[in-house]
């Protein structure tokens, strides 16, 4: 993208400058460290239903949200844990239950259950014996998860959406960047070696994107396929398959 990456110091948001050097549009992402957690409860069910990338807290999500698995992990132990917290003793076995239930691979990192196992105390300061009931929050947690475990269709529907979203902003820049080449007065060596470089550029501020997709990434913009080229580079950012964002027309 002639896309820099710069932090906005006002609303910390990572902001995509526009591919090509004389145009004035961003494309604005969010990171999702940068969204504050202002209401646990609905962040939970909100979680729950997969709907995370665009209703986690409209507020501060504008567009497109970055998320890394490390960070989403972090943010979903959290929030279970100040739902725990701040629920009443029947509540937060449901918590627990639920926790276990939608994110069973983070129930062995959240901090606060491993305590709750040593410690099974569901109203602090009363001192009650529920290991029982603990037991069997985290057993009930686990059956459930092993009855569902797959993604959410409105999960995978919202991803792609979003994605898709974010592939035709990067088809546009890219097009202005192709019509900015003035194909017809240049030679096929010039047009490849703006291709070459455009690809080292974008690949440079894209992490995600590694030697394999330079090569294709070039190839297609040397062809002027503008929409492949933003399908690939969006595919790869938001951990999306290419075939699921292209139309069936394509």
């Amino acid at each position: 993208m002639t896309e820099s990456l710069e932090r906005d110091e006002h609303s910390q948001n990572l902001r995509c400058k526009a591919i090509g050097d004389d145009m004035g549009h961003e494309i604005l992402f969010t990171r999702l460290e940068d969204i504050p957690i202002e209401n646990a409860r609905h962040e939970k069910v909100v979680f729950e239903r997969g709907e995370d990338a665009r209703k986690l807290n409209p507020e501060h999500c504008p567009g497109p949200v970055i998320v890394s698995s490390e960070i989403r992990s972090r943010r979903v132990v959290e929030v279970y844990r100040r739902c725990f917290e701040e629920g009443a003793r029947d509540d937060r076995l449901k918590v627990v239950s639920d926790f276990i239930a939608h994110f069973p691979q983070q129930a062995f990192d959240a901090d606060w259950l491993k305590e709750l196992l040593r410690q099974p105390v569901m109203s602090p300061g009363l001192g009650d014996d529920t290991r029982e009931q603990v037991l069997g929050a985290f057993a009930n947690g686990f059956r459930r998860a092993a009855r569902g475990s797959k993604e959410s269709a409105i999960q995978k529907s919202y991803r792609i959406s979003g994605t898709r979203i974010a592939a035709q902003t990067l088809q546009d820049e890219l097009s202005r960047w192709n019509d900015g080449l003035e194909r017809h007065l240049s030679t096929p060596e010039e047009v490849a070696a703006r291709a070459a470089e455009k690809a080292d550029e974008i690949v440079k501020r894209s992490w995600k994107l590694g030697r394999r997709e330079k090569q294709r990434l070039t190839t297609l913009l040397e062809c002027g396929k503008c929409y492949k080229a933003a399908i690939l580079i969006a595919s790869k950012l938001f951990g999306v398959r290419e075939r699921d964002l292209q139309t069936k027309t394509d």
